[in-house]
């Protein structure tokens, strides 16, 4: 049998005989170098492409040669639905540090004046589940904020914005109808 023949033992196992192996440790350690100098180089390379690659696009969309796929569209739905659900959230927590600020000084009031203990003590209450139903919902904004930023559903982005959008002239409308009652009474009155 020579050096690297194979036997064949009873189990069907292959077992090899005599292998030998000569590492030359020169060319490796060149070739580790050239390795570590060729990573180096590379990160500056890609940031060299992804700057072409970006002024190549750039060029390409203001000529109108390039397909975005709904990309441009769907980041200029989702940015203001993130920043709106997300200035929402710090709007609710602020509210919720005004509330347990309120609810200390009705505390501190409460134990001062004593007789009206009985009333005092069902406001705190619903001043405590006001201030958990605040960061909750708070907590619900920030993540859906976080959601929005992730999303690549364009038909998602697009329902979440008509409803935000909805919503808001709602509010104004409101807000119109009820300034133009008050107008419509001072001219009758």
């Amino acid at each position: 049998m020579g050096k690297s023949e194979k036997k064949k033992s009873n189990d069907n196992a292959t077992v090899t005989n005599n292998v030998t192996v000569e590492i030359d440790y020169e060319k490796l350690a060149d070739a580790i170098v050239k390795a570590q100098k060729k990573a180096e180089e590379k990160p500056l390379e890609a940031e060299e492409r992804q700057k072409m690659k970006f002024r190549k696009a750039m060029c390409m969309i203001l000529c109108n040669k390039k397909d975005t796929k709904d990309r441009m569209t769907m980041g200029l739905m989702a940015i203001p639905l993130e920043l709106s659900f997300k200035v929402l959230a710090v709007i609710g927590w602020t509210a919720c540090g005004c509330v347990i600020v309120a609810g200390v000084k009705q505390g501190i009031a409460m134990f001062l004046m004593q007789e009206q203990l009985l009333a005092q003590s069902g406001r705190m209450v619903f001043l405590a589940s006001v201030v958990v139903l605040l960061f909750l919902l708070s907590l619900l904004l920030w993540g859906a904020a976080n959601e929005m930023g992730r999303t690549n559903d364009k038909n998602f982005v697009a329902a979440i914005f008509s409803s935000l959008v909805g919503f808001a002239a709602l509010i104004l409308a409101l807000i119109a109808l009820e300034k133009g009652e008050l107008s419509i009474l001072n001219l009758f009155s």
